[in-house]
C-alpha cells in the first residue's frame, strides 16, 4: 500500500510539472501573438502618421503653386487658407496646335492598350479562278471564297516596320446549274513583314506588307451524274503575300489582300490550275 502511495505521489509531482511546462508555453506562445499584435499596430500607425505627413506636404505644394499662378507670394496671404486639390488643365507646350509624334503615342496607349500590337484576328473575302479539265467535265470559272486568320503583330516602338505571325485558311466554293460542286481550300502558317506610315495629326496609317507561308491546299470535284469521277487532290504548297492596307484609329486594318500559292498547277489524270487568291480582309487587334 505504501508502495502504491509513493508512486501516486510521483505521478502527481511529474505531471504538475507537465501542467507548468504545457502552462508556460501557452504563456510564450500568447505573448508573442501579443507581441506581433502590437508591432502591427504601430506599424499602422508609423504608416498612417507618414502618409498624413505626405498629404500634409502635398497640401503645402498646391498653395504654394496657387499662390504663385495668381501672382501672390507667401508674404502676402493674410490668412492662411486650406486648399483643396484641383483639377489644373495642362497648357499644350506647342503654340503651333500641331500634335506631335509623342503627345499621339502616349494618347494611343491610354486610349487602345497596346497600339497596334498585340493578338489578331481577321475575316475577309474575295475570290479566285480555278481552270479544270478531266475526260467528261471542263470549266474556267471565278469562285467566291472567305478567309479568315488569327495570330500576333507587334511594331516595336511603333515605328514604322512591324511584323506578324498568323494561321489563315481559304475557302472558295461553287455550285453548277447541272448541280456539280467543287471545293478549294487553303491554310497556311505565315509571316509578314509591315511597313506602315502615320497620317499626320492622326491614330490612322497607311502601308504595305509583303511576306511568305507554306501549308496544305486541296481541291474537290463532286460531279452531278454517277458516270463521272470523283476528283480529289491534296499537298503542300508555298505562298507569298502581299498587299495594302489602312489602318484606323490603330486597331481597324482593312487591307487588299494577295496570296499567290507556288503550287497552283496539276496535270496527270486530270487537268487542275488556280491563280491568285485576292481578298479583302478586315483585321482586329486587342
Amino acid at each position: 500500500m505504501e508502495a502504491v502511495m509513493k508512486m501516486f505521489y510521483r505521478s502527481a509531482i511529474i505531471f504538475g510539472m507537465l501542467g507548468q511546462i504545457l502552462y508556460a508555453d501557452a504563456l510564450s506562445d500568447k505573448k508573442a501573438e501579443l507581441e506581433r499584435q502590437i508591432a502591427e499596430l504601430e506599424a499602422k500607425q508609423n504608416e498612417q502618421k507618414e502618409v498624413e505627413e505626405l498629404e500634409r506636404r502635398l497640401q503645402q505644394l498646391q498653395t504654394k503653386a496657387d499662390q504663385e499662378l495668381s501672382g501672390q507670394t507667401p508674404r502676402q496671404q493674410t490668412a492662411p487658407q486650406q486648399t483643396y486639390p484641383a483639377q489644373t488643365t495642362v497648357q499644350n507646350p506647342n503654340s503651333s496646335g500641331v500634335i506631335t509624334q509623342e503627345m499621339r503615342d502616349a494618347e494611343v496607349k491610354n486610349i487602345f492598350g497596346k497600339n497596334r500590337n498585340g493578338v489578331l484576328l481577321g475575316i475577309g473575302i474575295g475570290s479566285v479562278k480555278i481552270d479544270y479539265l478531266s475526260s467528261t467535265t471542263s470549266f474556267n470559272e471565278n469562285f467566291v471564297t472567305g478567309n479568315a486568320r488569327i495570330g500576333y503583330q507587334r511594331f516595336p516602338n511603333n515605328k514604322v516596320f512591324g511584323g506578324r505571325i498568323y494561321l489563315d485558311s481559304f475557302v472558295g466554293a461553287g455550285t453548277f446549274k447541272d448541280g456539280a460542286t467543287t471545293m478549294q481550300i487553303f491554310t497556311a502558317l505565315n509571316a509578314d513583314i509591315l511597313m506602315d506610315f502615320n497620317i499626320p495629326n492622326t491614330y490612322s496609317y497607311v502601308g504595305l506588307f509583303i511576306g511568305g507561308g507554306f501549308g496544305s491546299f486541296g481541291f474537290n470535284y463532286t460531279p452531278a451524274s454517277i458516270w463521272e469521277n470523283l476528283t480529289t487532290l491534296t499537298g503542300g504548297s508555298g505562298f507569298i503575300n502581299f498587299g495594302a492596307a489602312i489602318t484606323l484609329n490603330a486597331k481597324h486594318r482593312l487591307e487588299f489582300y494577295a496570296k499567290k500559292p507556288t503550287t497552283n498547277k496539276y496535270d496527270d489524270k486530270f487537268h487542275w490550275q488556280t491563280s491568285t487568291l485576292l481578298n479583302m480582309v478586315y483585321q482586329y487587334t486587342f
